[in-house]
């Protein structure tokens, strides 16, 4: 992956870290939570409760986190993985269209209600 990069905005985008899990984690949950208004389900949000075994052990999936270069708050995650789809979790078309893996996903892509973005909900 290539170095961090800082943004005129006043953030940087980088590689999720090991210190970065608990923030994260709280990010994701409140989104899942607040915004979705979906419960917590343990086998849909596994990749949230082992984040490094998701997504820093492996070589791949990854994710890159936003974070605040004034006051070291995360602002936004977002992921990269294969694009198989999980039978019980997608629709069963979108399942078979996509179980060769050729394709990638975005996931996990949220922000703080700090960051301001008017297509969020908590904005």
């Amino acid at each position: 992956m290539t170095a961090p990069t800082d943004h005129d905005a006043g953030y940087t985008v980088r590689e999720l870290a090991a210190d970065d899990i608990p923030e994260a984690r709280a990010l994701m949950l409140r989104t899942v939570w607040e915004d979705f208004g979906d419960p917590y389900d343990p086998v849909v949000h596994a990749d949230i409760d082992d984040m490094a075994g998701w997504y820093i052990e492996p070589e791949a999936p990854f994710l890159l986190v936003a974070v605040d270069r004034n006051t070291g708050e995360l602002l936004a995650t977002a992921g990269v993985r294969g694009g198989a789809l999980k039978d019980g979790l997608s629709p069963p078309h979108l399942v078979e269209r996509y179980r060769d893996g050729r394709t990638g996903q975005l996931v996990r892509v949220y922000s703080s209600a700090s960051t301001g973005d008017a297509a969020s909900p908590g904005s």
